[in-house]
C-alpha cells in the first residue's frame, strides 16, 4: 500500500508528464497521426478531472510499457484534457487564484478510437470508467442511421487549448447570450499575450474580446483585444 507521501509524489509526476504533453501538442513541431483523432467525451457532472486523472496514469503506463507507440513529438500514446479557467477566490480575506474546471461534463480525449473505447463504460477494460462515454452529435447520422460521435478538427482543439491555457482570470467561459458577435469572418490575434488565437471578434461586457467557439460545447473569450492586434483570417 502506498503512503500518503508516495500517492503525492504520484499524483505530481502525473501532472508534471500532462503538463509536459500540453507543451508538446501546443509545440509548432506537434504532428497529428493520421489514425489519431480529437474524440469528446461525456463524463457525469464533476467528474472531469477524475478522469482525466485516470487516463493520464494509464498512458503513463503504457508510454513506459511500450515506449514504441510514442513518437517524437508527444511523449504519451494518447491524451486526456479538460479545459480550466483562473477564478480569484477570496478566503479568510485574502484574494486567491484557483484553476477550476469550466467544463465539468466533457473531457477531450486525443488517440485511436480503440484507445477512447477503452475507457468508457462499454468497454470490458480493467481501466474502463462508468461514468465515461462518448459524446454523440444528434444532427450528423452514420450510413447505419446512428448518431455520430463527436470529434473536433486537431486545428480548432489546438487553438482552443492555447487560449484556455494562459492562466490570467481575464480570460474564461461565456454563454451565447453574453457574446455580441461583429459581422464578418475571423480574426488572428497578432500581438500581446493571446498572440495566435484565431476567433471571432465580439463585444461583451462592453469589451472587445476575441471568442474561441467548439460548436455546442463551449465559449471561451480572451481579455480586451484592441483592433491593432487583430487581423483577419480566411475561414
Amino acid at each position: 500500500m502506498k503512503t500518503h507521501t508516495q500517492e503525492h509524489d504520484t499524483i505530481n509526476n502525473l501532472s508534471d508528464r500532462h503538463r509536459k504533453a500540453v507543451a508538446e501538442l501546443l509545440s509548432p513541431e506537434f504532428q497529428p497521426k493520421a489514425d489519431c483523432q480529437w474524440f469528446v467525451m461525456r463524463v457525469t457532472y464533476g467528474r472531469a478531472d477524475k478522469a482525466v486523472e485516470h487516463i493520464t496514469r494509464e498512458a503513463c503506463k503504457d508510454a513506459d510499457e511500450n515506449p514504441n507507440e510514442t513518437d517524437d513529438t508527444l511523449s504519451l500514446p494518447y491524451f486526456a484534457y479538460t479545459p480550466h479557467e483562473t477564478k480569484v477566490q477570496i478566503k479568510n480575506g485574502k484574494r486567491k487564484k484557483e484553476r477550476v474546471a469550466c467544463l465539468p461534463g466533457y473531457v477531450f480525449f486525443y488517440g485511436r478510437e480503440a484507445d477512447a473505447f477503452r475507457f468508457t463504460h462499454r468497454s470490458n477494460e480493467d481501466e474502463a470508467l462508468p461514468f465515461l462515454d462518448f459524446a454523440y452529435d444528434h444532427t450528423s447520422k452514420t450510413l447505419s442511421g446512428t448518431d455520430k460521435r463527436m470529434i473536433i478538427q486537431s486545428h480548432e482543439m489546438l487553438n482552443f487549448m492555447r487560449l484556455a491555457e494562459i492562466d490570467t482570470p481575464k480570460a474564461y467561459s461565456v454563454t451565447a447570450e453574453e457574446c455580441h458577435f461583429r459581422k464578418g469572418g475571423k480574426v488572428r490575434i497578432v500581438h500581446g499575450v493571446f498572440k495566435g488565437i484565431v476567433g471571432r471578434v465580439a463585444r461583451i461586457h462592453s469589451q472587445t474580446r476575441v471568442v474561441v467557439t467548439l460548436e455546442g460545447i463551449i465559449q471561451y473569450a480572451t481579455a480586451y483585444i484592441p483592433s491593432a492586434f487583430m487581423v483577419p483570417v480566411e475561414d
